[in-house]
């Protein structure tokens, strides 16, 4: 099995200082859930390359039952995504593995800033679907690094055949007989982007290639990490295979792997099935709903004493029923999403939207936008923008950088999108505390008029303090607002942390 590799010796190159480490703590920490990188198609025919990987991918829904699972952590700064395959659970099980030994890598490393510094590293995990059909399903993940001047993406790709309920190698992708052949092929293009040979054939004899799997084209890509064959100038290396050879260097499950690629299909059960169904139901009931926030009947907070809660890193598993005990209290709230876990829950954001909860951007995939170029931040906005509307019909208008982190840059992006960033100034602190009596206690008594509460609905917990955190404020005499209801009409870039 390919496995995301060398993300911690490929980080100790890059040095530096980052952002001030005083900022809020918009944080969760891991949380197990049953339930990237360039946008994911929607449709279950459709696919399109990523961005990063250069790999297909593919609606994650066609993997039936597929689900996600989020951890969070703050000092040094981790996110990481994987899916949750309740259905093949030996592909599942092999994600999380992975994911475990790059964090404990990872703070193993960064535990603590550098001498008379002030870095805090970053661990990002994001994942995409590369390949789903009955007969193969393929899954890649990226793991970004940043650890003080730069960032660099470590890429893996994961194999599974559901028939035999088996994780392969990369390398079984390709004929036993083909391999030497292969080897020499992309020994020869790497050699000529800057690659040691030694280097690559050691590479591809030892655990083998981190990253293989198949571009929108049908050509089998196979690459390696910054540094791992060769110097840091030549960047991330990757050979591309094609032509007619390449069905003959093909093993069966290649075959079947490129196939489900190029023309992916349900894994398995229904269609519906393969939806993630988190319980209870994210479809909306047939009753009536309360208007959209902003178009009928808003409080007015100058003279109402307004607070909004608000809820980050969903959607999520435990959303729906977050979205049910709000239905069952009638209280409005707005959730800051991430726009891989809109594409992972479009139904639930779309839900969410139609009883009346106000729908923010909270970037693609949670980096820390001040550490990226202009472009990949701005593409971190638009990505979920677009995410957004697809599920919802409506373009968001408030947006909040993960970690709370906001600079000049930031600004300048939130604007060219038409958001105004909303931070907070009532942190529950639900990803340290995990406990739902606490987050209750910490929202219902820092709250003042005019407060914007951070939450995080990835958590059970923090779902089940839902009804206490509501009805506490409501006895204090707080009205609970969507936070464009509370800031009247807030202004894209501009920087908001309450009333």
């Amino acid at each position: 099995m390919g496995v995301v590799g060398a993300v911690v010796a490929t980080s100790l190159l890059l040095s530096g200082c980052s952002n001030d480490a005083s900022r809020p703590s918009d944080t969760s920490s891991g949380t197990a859930s049953a339930s990237a990188s360039s946008p994911r198609p929607s449709s279950s025919a459709s696919r399109t390359s990523d961005e990063t990987t250069g790999l297909t991918e593919v609606d994650p829904n066609l993997v039936t039952g597929f689900g996600t699972e989020t951890f969070s952590a703050f000092r040094p700064q981790i996110h990481q995504v994987w899916p949750v395959l309740p259905e093949q659970q030996p592909l599942g099980d092999a994600l999380r593995r992975g994911v475990e030994k790059r964090r404990a890598e990872f703070r193993d490393t960064y535990a603590t800033p550098p001498p008379g510094g002030k870095a805090i590293a970053e661990l990002n995990d994001t994942w995409s679907v590369t390949a789903a059909s009955p007969q193969a399903i393929g899954v890649a993940m990226v793991s970004y690094v940043f650890s003080g001047a730069g960032g660099a993406n470590a890429l893996g790709t994961t194999w599974y055949d559901p028939r035999s309920g088996t994780v392969l190698d990369n390398l079984d992708l390709i004929d036993r007989d083909a391999q030497d052949a292969v080897e020499s092929e992309v020994v020869r293009q790497l050699v000529q982007r800057g690659a040691d040979e030694s280097d690559v054939r050691e590479a591809f004899r030892g655990d083998g290639p981190p990253l293989v799997g198949f571009n929108p084209a049908g050509s089998l890509v196979i690459g390696f990490d910054e540094y791992q064959v060769g110097p840091g100038s030549a960047g991330r290396l990757v050979a591309t295979l094609d032509g007619d050879r390449l069905d003959g260097w093909l093993s069966d499950f290649g075959r079947a792997a490129r196939e489900a690629s190029l023309t992916p299909t349900q894994t398995g059960g229904s269609a519906s099935s393969a939806t993630p169904t988190p319980t209870p139901s994210a479809s909306p009931s047939t009753a009536p709903t309360t208007p959209t926030p902003g178009t009928t009947g808003r409080t007015d907070c100058s003279t109402v004493k307004c607070v909004a809660i608000t809820y980050d890193d969903g959607p999520g598993p435990h959303t729906a029923k977050l979205l049910d005990t709000l239905k069952r209290l009638d209280a409005r709230a707005t959730f800051f999403v991430l726009g891989q876990q809109v594409e992972a829950y479009p139904e639930v954001v779309k839900r969410a939207r139609s009883e009346g909860h106000e729908v923010g951007n909270h970037s693609y995939d949670h980096k820390d936008l001040t550490r990226l170029s202009a472009q990949t931040m701005t593409k971190q906005w638009t990505s979920t923008n677009r995410a957004i509307t697809s599920a919802t019909g409506s373009a968001p208008t408030l947006g909040r950088p993960p970690y709370g982190a906001v600079n000049g840059a930031v600004k300048s992006a939130a604007t060219e999108n038409g958001l105004a960033l909303v931070l907070w100034d009532v942190d529950t602190l639900d990803w340290k505390n995990r406990d739902s009596s606490k987050v209750a206690k910490t929202a219902v008594s820092q709250a003042k008029p005019g407060s914007i509460i951070l939450m995080h609905d990835i958590h059970p917990t923090t779902v089940a303090a839902a009804e206490d955190v509501v009805t506490g404020l409501r006895k204090r005499g707080f009205t609970l607002v969507t936070v464009s209801d509370l800031l009247d009409d807030p202004k894209p870039g501009k920087t908001y942390s309450r009333r």
